[in-house]
């Protein structure tokens, strides 16, 4: 069995962040929030490709965060 110190998160796998100024956060707290896709940067990985996603609220423009995504 495998010691949960030794495993990875699927973040930490894809090295450096696209957008390094952006706060990043998870997928489910922006889910049904109106939210403005800025930019998207693509890591080809072992089991296919994910996607950075950079994003900000209509609302607080200049307020930046970031998703990793893949599928």
């Amino acid at each position: 069995m495998v010691k949960k110190t030794e495993l990875q998160t699927f973040g930490n796998t894809v090295g450096a962040r696209s957008f390094p100024n952006a706060a990043e956060v998870k997928i489910k707290d922006i889910i049904g929030e109106p939210i403005i896709v800025k930019d998207a940067a693509f890591k080809e990985m072992q089991y296919g490709e994910v996607a950075i996603l950079l994003f900000e609220y209509p609302d607080n423009e200049g307020a930046e965060f970031s998703v990793l995504v893949g599928g």
